[in-house]
């Protein structure tokens, strides 16, 4: 984040540029510093989305405030709070697709829903595996009568527009030799998408197979 290298994949873009972000802000801090405080925004921001998505499931601002503070104080959601960590983010995108989920529920406003599809595709560029669990879910509380051929087509465009941070991963590819951290080759698309889909885990797996 320090020096807009490439981490491991599947390259966590998003995370990345905040923290770069975050490391001109907050100049006067030590660089762990930087990261540890801004994960602990992303989790506070995070608790206060769930807060709101409890109200519009129960709306009684004492649960809602209830149900935000409880998972604040899990040791899990504490601990990656304080450390540096792709997970806070993680949870502040899913909570926010949840909430944009029930809000276009209720409204069924084209407008929400396009905003649905722009942070699902953007939290694909966090830890996307995590995302794909309940982005199913999500999908499937829609009205059926929702999904028209029209507004489904501006949604892809949505999604693709959130997912735009990983062309920093390939931009950055193409120049290795001016970037201070590089985790691992991607001089080329050929080795971007494997890259993203995270191949290089499998190919660890096997070796780690090959070994025992």
């Amino acid at each position: 984040a320090q020096t807009l290298g490439v981490v491991h994949a599947p390259g966590y873009p998003t995370f990345t540029l905040l923290g770069f972000l975050f490391s001109k802000i907050l100049w006067f801090l030590e660089p762990a510093h930087q990261i540890n405080l801004m994960n602990a925004l992303f989790g506070a921001l995070a608790l206060g989305v769930l807060a709101l998505v409890i109200y519009r499931l129960i709306p009684r601002w004492t649960m809602a405030v209830f149900g935000g503070l409880a998972l604040g104080l899990t040791s899990i959601t504490w601990s990656l709070a304080a450390t540096t960590e792709v997970y806070t983010l993680n949870l502040l995108f899913n909570n926010l697709l949840w909430l944009l989920a029930l809000d276009f529920r209720k409204s069924l406003s084209a407008r929400t829903f396009l905003w649905f599809c722009f942070v699902l595709g953007l939290s694909l560029t966090n830890c996307y595996p995590l995302i794909l669990l309940t982005g199913l879910g999500m999908i499937l509380i829609f009205p059926l009568e929702t999904y028209r051929p029209k507004l489904m087509l501006k949604g892809a465009g949505c999604v693709a527009l959130g997912l735009l941070p990983y062309l920093y991963l390939f931009a950055q590819s193409q120049r290795a030799d001016q970037v201070d951290y590089i985790f691992f080759d991607l001089n080329g698309i050929d080795k971007v998408l494997p890259y993203i889909m995270r191949y290089q885990y499998s190919l660890l797996d096997q070796k780690s197979s090959a070994l025992i």
